[in-house]
């Protein structure tokens, strides 16, 4: 018997830890779901202000396209987070719902039982008064057992008061969160249409855009030959760049095994998603590999970053701790600097100016130089690569999301 009253406590001790497991993990879904939207909100009002300030022929170029794709892609997977939210809101409705009706059952049995309760005490008290019930014994320990009943009955009865009363007072709590999960809820599918309708705009706006830059498909494939060249001439500049510094430090003795480097290098990389972005405010404007041109989709065109848009002449800053290795201008690229940290190493282009020398140390989030305006383009350009010893790596799983 002993045996399975300790079978029955230990199995209610595994099903409270696998509900309290479960509210955990559903409360960090719920917090990693918030955190997303409030990211993917930041990121479109970013976006808006940037479109907000360019001219209407700015933005009917590459690059406003691009823009406006990309708050288009923002956008899409807010509407996708909001439904997963609602979706969630719904489980929690369900079982607000559940446990009211479950409450709504308790009280109704218990109003039931504290209703027989006082009939008793009525009949009781309405044959005889308590203390003539008392007193009317026919022997000491007889009424020793009528007044320890009478004791009982009245302390039962509070009792049943009492879990009465908090079991209505939890019924409010519960209806009071229904309301809230509610009120919630509707405030998701809100703003979950309002995307849905921002985004049937900027669609419409996508195909005029596109609709205009068809027509000088001609001065497309031209400026993308060109670019096309600049890149090779970036690529082959970073390569050689990089090749150097391994020269130097082989002849230094500063190797990539040496026990500094590999602990710089492992920093780095446990730092994967979540390195700060090169500028504070910023849109992804080109991906990186191999991509169809937002306009001549027979066309690919090839990134070896990725390009991140922001405001005319904005600062740029490390997004790591590292030295400075290389300083170069490049044709299309303006002034491009590098910085190394262990084995990897990061590429900032399109540069105005430069803060720092070459050999200089920087510190993550130190302002490193500052990003070329051009009148003709809406925004100003960062271009911004990772690499990995003489392997190119994409720069967006390494930001922070």
């Amino acid at each position: 018997m002993r045996s399975l009253h300790t079978i029955r406590a230990f199995n209610r001790i595994i099903l409270l830890l696998i509900l309290f497991s479960h509210a955990g993990i559903a409360q960090q879904q719920k917090e990693a779901l918030e955190k997303q939207r409030a990211r993917l909100q930041q990121q479109i009002f970013d976006t808006q202000e940037l479109l907000r300030n360019t001219q209407q022929e700015q933005k009917n170029t590459l690059l406003g396209l691009q823009a406006i794709q990309q708050q288009v892609r923002n956008r899409e997977k807010l509407v996708h987070t909001l439904s997963l939210e609602v979706t969630e809101l719904n489980g929690k409705l369900r079982g607000e719902e559940r446990k009211k009706g479950q409450l709504e059952n308790k009280i109704t049995t218990l109003r039931e039982t504290y209703s027989h309760t006082l009939q008793r005490a009525y009949l009781v008290k309405k044959v005889q008064h308590p203390m003539m019930y008392i007193l009317s014994a026919e022997s000491i320990n007889q009424g020793f057992r009528r007044w320890a009943y009478l004791r009982q009955l009245d302390r039962y009865q509070k009792n049943q008061l009492k879990i009465l009363s908090a079991a209505r007072d939890s019924l409010e709590v519960v209806v009071r969160q229904i309301e809230t999960t509610k009120a919630d809820k509707s405030g998701l599918l809100a703003i979950q249409q309002e995307q849905q309708e921002e985004i049937r705009q900027e669609l419409r706006s996508l195909e005029r855009v596109i609709g205009k830059l068809k027509s000088k498909e001609k001065n497309l494939r031209s400026t993308l030959r060109k670019k096309k060249s600049e890149s090779a001439r970036l690529n082959a500049e970073i390569e050689r760049l990089i090749a150097a510094e391994m020269n130097r430090n082989s002849a230094t003795g500063d190797l990539p095994d040496a026990p500094a480097m590999i602990a710089l290098s492992k920093e780095f990389a446990s730092n994967a998603g979540k390195l700060p972005w090169p500028v504070r405010k910023g849109i992804i404007t080109g991906k990186f590999g191999d991509q169809p041109h937002p306009v001549i989709k027979s066309i690919k065109i090839r990134n070896n970053g990725v390009d991140i848009s922001s405001e005319q002449g904005a600062p740029v800053q490390a997004v790591f701790g590292g030295k400075v290795v290389g300083i170069k201008e490049i044709p299309g690229f303006d002034r491009m600097l590098i910085i190394r940290h262990g084995n990897y190493y990061s590429v900032y282009s399109k540069l105005k100016e430069i803060f720092v020398e070459k050999d200089d140390a920087v510190e993550t989030g130190q302002s490193i130089g500052s990003l070329s305006a051009s009148g003709s383009e809406p925004f100003s350009t960062l271009h911004f690569e990772i690499w990995e010893g003489k392997t190119q790596l994409n720069p967006e799983s390494w930001l922070a999301r």
